[in-house]
Parts: structure tokens; sequence; C-alpha cells
């Protein structure tokens, strides 16, 4: 697990940067370590070693499960255990075991988990929430799902929009001055409360001045809100009373004889060499295939690569792939992705892109022809394309993030999604973009493709915020 929380810090599928709540729940507890001796060492030890068979069951269920982030998310029971063996709480400048494991919680991939658990109501609560402060203001402003509009223009509040971004940041602000405070749920709650809430007011700014959502003026707004939000956090901080060290312990020393020791080496072993048992396996969804041609392009099919292949075998689901000519020398790869199983297999495809070591950056929805999000892609060569993924069901339904396509998933388990993506030369739709949209009409087509929820004539799409990274 700690191998596989490294390799998230080196290429993070949500653009945070966990090392910094690694290392700064580092420095508080060195810091703690170093203001002096534990009083009663050994007190909490028989506590810690619970921390650490609760940690190995976890680690255990996530090899069987096949779910990483489980056995990621165990490494937090460490750093408690380890807090508590240390006493840590205890020392004269103290700090709080389980206030260290919740900032270390901040450096796992959890904006990545917050929007696909909870996404979807995020976006629908902030659009709803920008809402609420502009009507008394705006009388000609009218909300559809999570797309505020006003006559000339239409903003969707998009997945990066949600506020997951901010809520992290100031979560990891409140835990990480809660660690040596008393009270750091009130901190946690104003912090949340906070970063919610003016999420909703950018939304609202960028409704009432579109141009706004124009660099520099879009990270200036998220930079003002974010700092915002982070004031009551750092009001209330100030008035928290520090923390007090726990009073000495008078236990008997508990030590580790060899024979646990060996035990747990052996526990180890056999969890990392469990076989792999998971339920959330893709079962054969009926469908259409990608086209042996579109109109005048011609598809050839691409094969699957050795990673791709092993993990249908694994987890099942249908993928294929055709690489579309007719535009010269700039072909478009289509990929085509079928599955029962969308928390296991629908992601955005910028977490494969930034796992190959691709620099992605977030455009926003398209919602004319279908629900489309769209990225530019730059490979480690110095080639630009343009990366586009449409979410829709058997049942008709459309989806703008693999997210909400999971949530959707949720309450109709066992309905078949499929992504159908398109990656081309970014520059083969910039200056005439009919060569992209006939594409996309010819695979509709082709596919039989649900008709759109709705046709927008304008649309503007809020970009990634870009307050962590101003």
């Amino acid at each position: 697990p700690a191998l596989w929380l490294v390799e998230q810090w080196r290429r993070p599928i949500d653009g945070s940067a966990g090392a910094l709540a690694a290392l700064a729940a580092l420095g508080l507890a060195v810091r703690a370590a170093r203001s002096g001796p534990d009083p009663s060492p050994g007190a909490d030890a028989r506590l810690a070693w619970g921390l650490v068979a609760l940690a190995a069951l976890s680690r255990l269920i996530g090899r069987v499960l096949a779910v990483n982030h489980l056995g990621g998310a165990a490494l937090c029971l460490d750093v408690m255990a380890i807090s508590l063996g240390l006493g840590l709480h205890r020392r004269p400048v103290p700090a709080s075991p389980l206030g260290l494991a919740a900032l270390f919680a901040m450096s796992l991939p959890l904006e990545y988990w917050v929007q696909r658990a909870a996404g979807h109501p995020m976006r629908l609560a902030a659009a709803a929430a920008a809402e609420a402060l502009l009507s008394p203001f705006v009388s000609d402003l009218t909300r559809r799902g999570a797309m505020l509009s006003r006559p000339g223009v239409e903003i969707a509040v998009e997945l990066p929009c949600s506020g997951s971004q901010g809520l992290t940041l100031l979560l990891t602000l409140a835990l990480f001055l809660g660690v040596t405070r008393r009270g750091v749920l009130p901190l946690v709650v104003v912090a949340a409360v906070g970063a919610l809430s003016t999420n909703a007011l950018r939304v609202a700014l960028f409704v009432l001045r579109p141009d706004w959502l124009a660099e520099p003026a879009h990270g200036l707004v998220g930079l003002a809100t974010l700092a915002l939000g982070a004031a009551p956090a750092l009001w209330l901080a100030r008035r928290l009373p520090p923390l007090s060290p726990a009073p000495p312990r008078v236990e008997p020393p508990w030590a580790c004889p060899p024979a646990l020791a060996g035990a747990c080496s052996v526990a180890a072993l056999l969890i990392t060499l469990a076989p792999q048992r998971p339920v959330d396996l893709s079962v054969a969804s009926p469908g259409a295939s990608l086209p042996a041609s579109l109109g005048a392009r011609h598809g050839v099919p691409r094969p699957l690569s050795p990673e791709e292949t092993s993990y249908l075998e694994r987890f099942g689901g249908h993928v294929e792939k055709r690489l579309y000519d007719g535009d010269g020398d700039r072909p478009s790869l289509v990929l085509l992705l079928r599955t029962t199983a969308p928390l296991r297999h629908l992601h955005e495809p910028s977490v494969c892109l930034r796992a190959a070591g691709n620099t992605v950056e977030y455009l926003g929805v398209r919602h004319d022809l279908s629900p489309t999000v769209t990225w530019r892609a730059t490979s480690p060569e110095g080639a630009v394309y343009r990366v586009q993924a449409s979410f829709f069901s058997e049942r008709g339904e459309w989806a703008s993030s693999g997210a909400e396509a999971a949530w959707r998933w949720l309450a109709a388990p066992g309905t078949s999604w499929a992504m159908l993506q398109r990656i081309t030369p970014w520059a083969l739709c910039e200056d005439d973009p009919t060569p992209c949209l006939s594409l996309e009409r010819e695979l509709a087509q082709a596919l039989d493709l649900p008709p759109p929820p709705h046709n927008s004539s304008q649309t503007i799409d809020l970009p990634q915020p870009l307050a962590s990274n101003p």
C-alpha cells in the first residue's frame, strides 16, 4: 500500500499534492517526539497493536476484493498506531494520534474518492446554492439540474466545480491546525461549511460575470473565494486552547515477543499472496460494436495493450478500439467500453492519460450533440491531442462524467453503461470543427446512441478550479 500511495503522489489522478499532507503529518509527529520523553512508555501498546491488526484485516479485504484504495486507506490506522506507540499525545508538546491519522488521510487521493462517491449530488447542491444566492437579485435565472441559465448563456456546474477541491484543501488546513489543539471537530465542520458555501459563491459570480471564466480572472476568483472560506477556520483555530499532554498512565510494560513478531511477518506474507476474488465483475452486455467504416473513413482495429487485456480478463467488460482515417495523416482513435460494473471500469480518460505520463487539462463539458467532456492531453513527446468522452446507458441515460454514471448506476444496479472515447490530433478541428462534428454524428448513428437530454445553443462550462495551482 505504501508503494501504491507513492505512485499516487508521483502521478496524481486529481491534481492534488498529497505528499505535502503526509510531510505535514510527519513534521508535527517529529516536533512532538523531539519535545521530550514519553512519561509512560508502552501505556497504549495494546491499543496500538489492535489498530495494527485492524489495518491487517483491512488490507486482507482489499487484497481479496482487488481494491487498492482500501488497503491504502489502512495506512491511516498505521499512522495512528505508531503515534500511540510513541506516546505523542503525552509528550510536552503533544500531538493527537487521531488528528495525525486524519491529516495523513488527506495525502490519499481523497478528492478523487469524493468526486466518485458524491460528485454528482455535490454538483446539484452547488448549482442549487448558487441559485439561492442569486434569486433575490437575478429575476431571469433558471436552473435545470446542474445547469444555470440566463438569457444568452448557460453555465453547467460540472464535476471539477462540485466543490471537492476546495473541500479537501480546507479540510487539510483544518486538520493541520487541529492536531495540536482541542476541538478539532468544530474546526472540521467550519472548514467544510466554508468550502462548500464559498464554492457556491464562486459559481454565482461566474453566472453574473461569465467573462471571468477566462484567466487570470478565473484563478483570482478561485483564490479569493478559497481565502474567504478559510478565514472562519483560521479565526476559530486561534481561539481554541492548545492540546495538553495526556496524564501519565501506570501500566505494566507490554513487550512484543519474538513469536508475535514472527506471526506478524507471516501474516503480512499471507496477505500479500492471498488470492483475489473481486465481486464487482462485469457480465456480458449486448450493444452495437464500432463500425468497420464511418462514411468515407475506414476503421482499422487496434489491439488492446497487455495491461488492458489482463484487466478485462480479471474484471470483465468489453473494450474495442478502431483507428479511423479520412483526414489525411491525422487519423482519429475511437474506443468503446461497455460494462455492468461502472464502479470498476468507468473512470475519466484523464486517469489513464496521467498514468501514462501525459499532461492533461480539463476543458469542460459540451451539451450540444451529447454531454461530452473534453480534455487537452500533451504526450511526453510533445504531441497534443483532443480527448473527448461520452457516457450513456442502455436505458437511454446520459452522464457528464464517470462519477455521475456510477451514481446513476447505484439507482439501477445491473444496468449496462458505456463510454465512447475519441482521441484526435489537437489541430484537426481547431480551424474547422466540421471533421470532428461529422465523426460524432456518424458514430451516434452507427451505434444507435440515445438522443441527448436537451440541446443548448450556447453553453459555458466552468474549467477546473486553479486555486491550488495559482
